[in-house]
């Protein structure tokens, strides 16, 4: 991308978080005055012990019992949308049509943007989550600083002075790349999260850090846009095994990871990992790892730590069941990836049925629904 087109990106998003400013609270009280009754039990409307709570990360046994029913789109954006701004009252709007109680929300600025912009994104979605502490839970965004590498300042001004509790990096979080989830450059950062007891929230990128959209290059003679369905499928699901096998978990045991997109189909391969893994370890061929192993427990162990989200697949629930085959219910969070492509004013309430009529104890399903979500962002004693 060009100079000039990062300018008027930067621009673009700072014009959004201006519009952000000016939605006002007038709007979105407005909303959460209308929202249904039954939210009152639920998030502790008008309760000050759980309004007060809000903010906290983990969630006590209390707490998690009044969230029976709860529903959290565990990604959800407000940004600029073309010509027009996604705003508080737009979002709540939808979610009360949807049947949606509560939003795990980023403003979804570029982590490459410059860092007055993000920080000012930062600042207005503690606002709204201040404001608004029943309809959402803020995800900020983790800007990059010197070197290409996570700015850590602002991880440290995020938790303690804007009161969030919850981070959102890219699957290629450096830049100029290549940066990736294994890189010994990002340790800095995951130790700081492990000091202030924050999860990170892991996103597909789509800005094309070098390779991350080669299907859309010209080699490929493509006339459509395979590049957006599967290629960055593909990185999410390269960065799930880049964390398993890359020792990360290993070495960061108390980190938690939100993988988007259901870790880009990553339960698919599974399978084929765990040949290569005991083909490697088990039978004495070619050792694994080209130096040291990385880990020292079986690889699911690992696998097993992480939590995925459900969005980027509209309101099927189809992979939801695949993804089952191997991730435990109690690791699922639905999220809808609202505003983007293929999300209309009807897919929300459809992804919530459908989710509510798969096959599995209602346990689950109001744990998948939101318990989860509730479980690791939501309020803790």
């Amino acid at each position: 991308m060009t100079s000039a087109k990062n300018d008027k990106a930067a621009m673009d998003r700072r014009a959004f978080i201006e519009k952000l400013a000016f939605a006002g609270a007038a709007a979105a009280t407005a909303a959460v005055a209308s929202a249904p009754v039954a939210r009152a039990a639920v998030t502790g409307e008008g309760n000050p012990t759980m309004v007060a709570q809000a903010q906290q990360p983990g969630g006590s046994a209390k707490a998690v019992s009044k969230t029976k029913g709860l529903v959290i789109d565990c990604e959800h954006h407000l940004k600029q949308w073309g010509a027009s701004a996604i705003t508080p009252q737009r979002s709540m709007d939808w979610m009360d049509a949807s049947g949606i109680d509560m939003a795990f929300t980023t403003t979804h600025v570029r982590p490459t943007d410059p860092i007055e912009v993000v920080r000012e994104s930062n600042d207005l979605l503690a606002k709204l989550v201040q404001d608004h502490p029943k309809r959402y839970i803020g995800c900020a965004t983790v800007p990059i600083g010197e070197g290409g590498k996570p700015d850590l300042r602002e991880v440290e001004r995020i938790v303690k002075q804007l009161g969030l509790h919850s981070v959102y990096i890219a699957t290629r979080p450096g830049d100029p790349g290549p940066l990736f989830l294994d890189s010994q450059e990002m340790f800095p950062f995951y130790e700081k999260c492990s000091e202030l007891k924050i999860p990170i929230k892991v996103e597909i990128t789509n800005w094309g850090p070098e390779g991350m959209d080669e299907l859309r290059e010209p080699a490929y003679h493509l006339q459509y846009p395979l590049h957006m369905m599967f290629a960055r499928e593909f990185d999410m699901a390269a960065s799930v095994l880049r964390l398993m096998f890359g020792g990360i978990l290993e070495r960061f045991p108390d980190l938690t990871f939100l993988m988007d997109h259901y870790g880009g189909g990553v339960s698919m391969v599974m399978d084929r990992a765990e040949v290569y893994w005991n083909g490697y370890t088990k039978e004495g061929r070619v050792p694994f790892y080209d130096d040291k192993p990385l880990i020292t427990k079986p690889f699911r162990t690992y696998f097993d730590k992480l939590y995925f989200g459900m969005a980027g697949r509209g309101p099927s629930a189809d992979t939801l069941k695949m993804i089952l085959v191997n991730v435990s219910p109690k690791k699922i969070m639905f999220a809808t990836d609202w505003p983007y492509i293929g999300i209309d004013d009807n897919m929300g309430k459809e992804f919530v049925a459908n989710v509510r009529n798969i096959n599995l104890p209602q346990e689950d399903i109001d744990g998948i629904l939101g318990g989860n979500a509730w479980r690791v962002f939501g309020p803790k004693t």
